[in-house]
């Protein structure tokens, strides 16, 4: 099995080893704070083992804690938040959501909303990503889009959906990175 990075090449479905080199820096991280085992992902599930196999966890000191998600791009790269580093739960979760049309993104979040930014969550509330989930994948069949960014204090709630950088715009940028490094 394999996955397709947006659109262009093969990842391998599970990397023996990778080289975390991540294409967004991460300057500051809060490595005191503590693990909890809350459910971040609302109105998801537990998944199946061995389901996502671009799913990545950055981890960091002599524990390994976890500090975020991110998203394979290759054997050797892979992409985060650059603000990523909060509290986690103790197993992957997934949640089912769609791409919310750019008027709904508009009204919800106005000026906040940038052209390499997209919206995703279900329209009634109830489903979403949370402050934890930062830079892990948006896919949509096999496919990477984006990453978790931002969305309200409060997560899932109606006419409030998450907000992810859309990778499609910075396709170019990352394969450059990828090639130059």
């Amino acid at each position: 099995m394999s996955l397709r990075a947006l659109g262009s090449g093969t990842w391998p479905s599970a990397p023996k080893m990778f080289l975390l080199l991540t294409a967004l820096q991460v300057l500051a991280i809060d490595m005191t704070r503590s693990q909890e085992d809350e459910n971040k992902i609302i109105g998801g599930y537990t998944c199946t083992r061995s389901s996502q196999p671009w799913q990545a966890a950055l981890l960091a000191g002599p524990g390994r804690r976890f500090l975020c998600g991110g998203a394979l791009l290759s054997d050797q790269w892979v992409i985060t938040a650059a603000h990523c580093g909060r509290r986690y739960p103790a197993s992957l979760q997934c949640v089912n959501i769609s791409i919310s049309p750019d008027e709904v993104c508009q009204k919800a979040y106005s000026k906040a909303i940038a052209p390499g930014m997209v919206c995703a969550g279900a329209p009634q509330g109830g489903k979403d990503s949370c402050q934890g989930d930062s830079g892990g994948p948006l896919v949509c069949r096999g496919q990477l889009q984006g990453l978790v960014s931002w969305g309200m204090e409060r997560c899932a709630l109606p006419g409030y959906p998450g907000v992810y950088t859309n990778l499609c715009k910075y396709r170019s940028w990352i394969e450059e990175t990828m090639r130059h490094k």
